[in-house]
């Protein structure tokens, strides 16, 4: 019975996200929103340039971090340049993402409420949106929720792994570094030994760190910081300080690219 739930689960979401994928493709560029184009471009430098740059004669790219142009250019890699591939896969974990919804609630919850929560879950209209534009929430949510479910495993094995897909979430969204303070509190408030606790939280931290090295390294040698992105300080100068410069000198504001011009 158990198994039928999750095969029911993973069919609903795939179905859906399935029917979804099939009818937008009447749409132009139906895979391209928002931030869409930079992670693409990305995605193809690397896997045609060899550098994470949108800027081949210009410096290496410290605003968005590496993940998702990875998994793209894997895609890309794997099966052809083409957005369409990439977005197959993000249905996937999507649909993937639902399954491991339930295993988290099962164990939190109970089994009725934990399918009750994943079919909500499948058929949420943003979760399916996003699984159809090249964006991070898709790869993010499903490495969170692989993080969330390796923490409540309670095995050393377990605290490496959620701490290992935490630093994974926090490469491909920073904010996942708001949330480590959430997770080690989880590890410290369970029923064990204290000593347990402690070493638990410790194998977390060290996976997470281990993790973000390599990239933090990187920015280090290039830019001098030991930081995830350098988003925040673009957002403040583009956007905040070109909206308001903007309304001091009396100018409206309709579009991002308004915002840069106002600066």
């Amino acid at each position: 019975k158990r198994r039928d739930r999750l095969f029911v689960l993973f069919i609903t979401a795939l179905l859906l996200r399935g029917v979804l994928f099939v009818a937008t493709q009447r749409v132009e560029k139906p895979f391209f929103r928002g931030d869409a184009w930079e992670y693409e471009l990305l995605a193809r430098n690397i896997l045609n340039k060899g550098t994470f740059s949108l800027d081949l004669s210009g410096p290496p790219d410290a605003r968005r971090t590496p993940l998702y142009p990875l998994f793209i250019a894997l895609s890309y890699f794997l099966f052809g340049q083409n957005a369409s591939v990439a977005v197959i896969f993000q249905i996937l974990l999507s649909s993937l993402s639902v399954v491991f919804m339930f295993l988290i609630g099962e164990k939190l919850l109970g089994e009725k409420i934990a399918f009750i929560a994943a079919l909500l879950f499948a058929a949420d209209p943003l979760h399916l949106f996003l699984s159809q534009v090249l964006l991070t929430e898709t790869l993010f949510t499903f490495l969170l929720l692989l993080a969330t479910y390796f923490a409540i495993k309670r095995r050393k094995s377990g605290y490496l792994l959620s701490g290992a897909f935490l630093g994974f979430s926090a490469l491909t969204r920073p904010v996942a570094l708001y949330l480590i303070p959430l997770y080690l509190l989880f590890f410290l408030l369970e029923k064990e030994p204290l000593k347990n606790r402690i070493r638990g939280s410790l194998f977390a931290l060290l996976a997470f760190a281990i993790t973000l090295t390599p990239w933090l390294l990187r920015n280090y040698r290039h830019f001098g910081r030991f930081s995830l992105s350098s988003l925040t300080g673009y957002n403040l100068y583009y956007y905040n300080a070109g909206i308001l410069r903007a309304r001091l000198e009396g100018q409206k504001v309709r579009a991002p690219w308004a915002v840069k011009e106002a600066v």
